[in-house]
């Protein structure tokens, strides 16, 4: 669901993507990561995760459908992993790429409509990768999907706000709430600041990085997060944007007790 908050200041306007058929663009993402774990001792121990790049090639249809919906292509064209310079970072690094490799050429569609809606959204995954590199796609997956953040029906301003309700599934079935705030616009060009709030819709959680067969109760979920984006509603990869989301999830399972506390930011560039 979108809904207008504050229509903002005038003179409104009426903000739709206009993506040109058999567009073809390059979008660059990093993501960095740092994860603390308590095992139910009271004691949070850090874990080195290294920083993933991803560079993707996105592609529009050769022609709109009837209602101006049209289908993008994303394929994953680079993959790296930068570590740090001690060697406990080192080793993640080359734990990570065995994880990732064979991601190269993994595939993702979906259909994305003037105002940002998207749906039948499909990940081809090269045969013979990783069951790790699996999960950490379906978990990206969100991320490259939204790079179309969804606009309202209605005209704003500057100044004008609107909230986006999702239902985002990563182990655990999440409701989140996502504020906009056109901050500026000139021509097609448009910046959007984002206020994230994560709330957990069950108390369960399962899938995910779970063991398969396996479920845990979750005694704490604590999720939020900001962004800002640079674009041109005429082009399919943002020109600059960047998210941060921290975390905080307790969840009990066999008489034992862990907390999980992660950072993440993202970071997209269009080359």
């Amino acid at each position: 669901r979108v809904v207008v908050l504050e229509p903002g200041a005038a003179p409104l306007e009426n903000l739709s993507y206009e993506f040109t058929p058999g567009a073809k663009e390059t979008s660059v993402m990093r993501m960095d990561m740092a994860m603390k774990m308590d095992m139910g001792n009271g004691n949070l121990q850090a874990f080195p995760i290294p920083q993933i790049e991803m560079r993707f090639d996105l592609a529009t249809a050769a022609k709109k459908e009837a209602n101006g919906d049209i289908a993008v292509t994303g394929t994953v064209t680079e993959v790296k992993v930068n570590p740090g310079k001690d060697a406990t970072q080192q080793r993640a690094a080359d734990e990570m790429k065995k994880a990732l490799s064979g991601i190269n050429g993994m595939t993702m569609s979906y259909v994305v409509s003037p105002k940002g809606r998207s749906h039948d959204a499909k990940v081809d995954v090269p045969a013979g990768a990783p069951a790790e590199a699996k999960k950490i796609v379906d978990q990206m997956k969100h991320s490259l999907e939204s790079m179309a953040a969804p606009l309202p029906e209605e005209p704003v301003g500057i100044g004008g706000k609107w909230v986006v309700v999702t239902r985002v599934s990563a182990g655990a079935d999440i409701l989140q709430w996502t504020t906009y705030t056109l901050k500026a616009k000139s021509g097609k060009n448009v910046e959007l600041e984002a206020l994230v709030k994560q709330l957990a819709a069950s108390g369960e959680m399962s899938g995910g990085q779970m063991p398969p067969g396996t479920s845990a109760k979750i005694t704490k979920f604590d999720s939020g997060g900001t962004g800002l984006t640079k674009m041109d509603l005429s082009r399919l990869a943002p020109e600059t944007g960047t998210g941060d989301v921290h975390s905080v999830m307790s969840f009990a399972a066999q008489n034992q007790s862990m907390t999980v506390d992660m950072a993440m930011k993202l970071v997209f560039s269009r080359k």
